[in-house]
Order: structure tokens, then C-alpha cells, then sequence
């Protein structure tokens, strides 16, 4: 079995201060200390047929384990315990062991958006986020006619089914126009029954988060369908 291993790290770095003195020239401490930002990359390895990896630091359930050393046993970590390298011990020292990210409320990233129907700019999209250290995402939807929300559940539903997403987030159209935020105003609408059905036959099992205005007219009986 073959394990796929990310290494994430993070630097700090100061972005350039506003204002013809360049950085520093006139700041404030707390303004100075607002520029600092933390920049973090994530490599994938790839799939590594590895028994065991010894990392600094390992945060499990029940809290960090130091000089740790992790096994793998069936493509699964089987057990973390302390007795790895130390902090200078080899090309792991100082780095962390952590659980993958998750995202319920994510529209797409490097240009798309969850739902286009081209499915490989879906996974292009969800690749990224795995470089950026999330493992588990939901596709959030945002606010369309029901035609074009059912042909997007219906590619996200896909990727579900195949394990790349961990489920859709149906965000609108079922939205209250004081809480609408960037959602079109004009296509937000009650969630009447057949709406509901429609979406519901499209997502499917895929469909794990439901927004939605439960004061809008036929809210509650949306809301006790949609659980």
C-alpha cells in the first residue's frame, strides 16, 4: 500500500507599507504588525509506499504529540507515538502532522467555479484547495435558476459519487433578500415544492448543507424535506 503524503510549511513576510517611505517609514507598531503576513505552501510527495513517517509534532484527537512517529498500515495511519528523531533529527525535523482541512463553504478556486460543466475544471478547482492543505470540501452552489442549479449538482454529484468532493453546500436560491449578501436579488424565490424536488433529485445523496431562509414562505416544509 502506498500512502499520499503532503508537506506543508509557512513563512511570515512583510508586505510593502503605503506611503513614499517605504516600509517602516511613519508606521505604528500595530500598523507594522498588521503587514506581516503568513504565506503558506503545501508540496504533494505523491504516493508513497511507506510503513511509518516521523514527524516533529502530531496533532491527534487527544491532543500534540511530540517526536512522533506515525504508522501506516493499509493505507490508513494505524497509530501515532511518541519516539521519532527529535527536533534535529532528519528531513522531517520542525514540521507538523496535522488533520486535512475542511470546507463547507467553498465556490471554486483558480478561476472556476464549483458546478461548471466542464468536469476537469472542477478537479482543477479541488486540486488546488488539496495543495492548500484541504482534504475535504463541499461544493457551495450560489444563487441560479433552478434549471442551471440542477445541471450543477448533477457534475458536483458526480465527483461526490466518484470521492472527490465530500458533498454539495446548496447556498440559495432560497435566500432572504435582507441576507441575500452577493447573490442576485432577483433570482432568489420561495422554496415551494417542486423546486425542492427538482434540486433534491439533482444532488441527490451528494447534497450534505442546505441554506436557505426557513421565514420564506413554505420554509418549514422545505427545510423538514430537505433533513
Amino acid at each position: 500500500r502506498s500512502v499520499g503524503i503532503w508537506i506543508c510549511t509557512a513563512t511570515s513576510y512583510d508586505r510593502p507599507a503605503a506611503g513614499p517611505g517605504g516600509p517602516g517609514d511613519g508606521e505604528t507598531r500595530s500598523a507594522a504588525a498588521h503587514r506581516r503576513r503568513d504565506r503558506r505552501r503545501c508540496d504533494y510527495l505523491g504516493a508513497m509506499p511507506i510503513p511509518q513517517l516521523q514527524v516533529a509534532h502530531a496533532v491527534t484527537p487527544t491532543g500534540v504529540v511530540d517526536d512522533a512517529v506515525i504508522t501506516i498500515a493499509d493505507g490508513r495511519i494505524a497509530a501515532v507515538a511518541p519516539g521519532g528523531p527529535g527536533a534535529d533529527g532528519g528531513a522531517t525535523a520542525g514540521l507538523w502532522a496535522v488533520p486535512g482541512f475542511v470546507d463547507t463553504h467553498s465556490h471554486g478556486a483558480v478561476g472556476i467555479a464549483f458546478g461548471h460543466p466542464d468536469v476537469e475544471a472542477n478537479r482543477r478547482a479541488i486540486a488546488y484547495h488539496l495543495t492548500q492543505g484541504t482534504t475535504t470540501i463541499f461544493a457551495a452552489t450560489v444563487t441560479e435558476p433552478i434549471e442551471k442549479l440542477e445541471a450543477q449538482l448533477r457534475v458536483l454529484r458526480g465527483l461526490h459519487a466518484a470521492g472527490e468532493l465530500g458533498g454539495i453546500h446548496l447556498e440559495g436560491p432560497f435566500l432572504a433578500p435582507e441576507k441575500k449578501g452577493a447573490h442576485d436579488l432577483a433570482l432568489l424565490r420561495d422554496p415551494d415544492a417542486e423546486s425542492v424536488e427538482r434540486l433534491i433529485a439533482a444532488g441527490g445523496p451528494a447534497l450534505k448543507m442546505i441554506t436557505l431562509a426557513p421565514e420564506r414562505q413554505f420554509g418549514e416544509e422545505a427545510t423538514r424535506r430537505f433533513v
